[in-house]
């Protein structure tokens, strides 16, 4: 939990909520075109985020989703059902065909990940990693 209470953790939290307001309404708009397979994982006993005003909504505007509700877990599924994460991301990508980057107008300049390395999006939207030593490579996102 410490990691929580960095000031660049909680720099990217206050930031991403100022954006999510707008990011959502402009990305919302264009859930009918995804035509992508989509997987959603959800926490039954989720405190923060209402799953059926969100998750499962979610899954009935996203033409190709599935939805696993995870029983009794909460909001932070990532952590408690690794494995289950872990099969979603292997049945989503066996499924999805050849990749193509996906280039959404989500405005964003930064995002610290460890303290040691920065992604930033660079003039055109697309993002490059920066660690220590000024490395950088590029990320593409799916």
């Amino acid at each position: 939990m410490p990691d929580a209470l960095r000031p660049s953790q909680m720099r990217t939290v206050h930031e991403e909520a100022a954006m999510l307001p707008e990011v959502t309404t402009r990305l919302s708009a264009s859930y009918k075109e995804v035509d992508l397979p989509i997987r959603l994982l959800a926490g039954s006993e989720d405190g923060i985020v209402d799953t059926n005003a969100h998750s499962v909504r979610l899954h009935r505007e996203l033409a190709h989703s599935t939805l696993q509700l995870i029983p009794r877990c909460g909001h932070m599924v990532h952590h408690a059902a690794p494995k289950e994460v872990a099969r979603a991301i292997v049945s989503v990508s066996q499924s999805a065909g050849p990749t193509r980057p996906a280039c959404i107008g989500v405005p964003r300049h930064w995002l610290d990940i460890d303290g040691s390395t920065t992604v930033h999006l660079a003039s055109g939207g697309a993002p490059h990693r920066e660690a220590e030593g000024g490395l950088q490579r590029h990320l593409v996102m799916h």
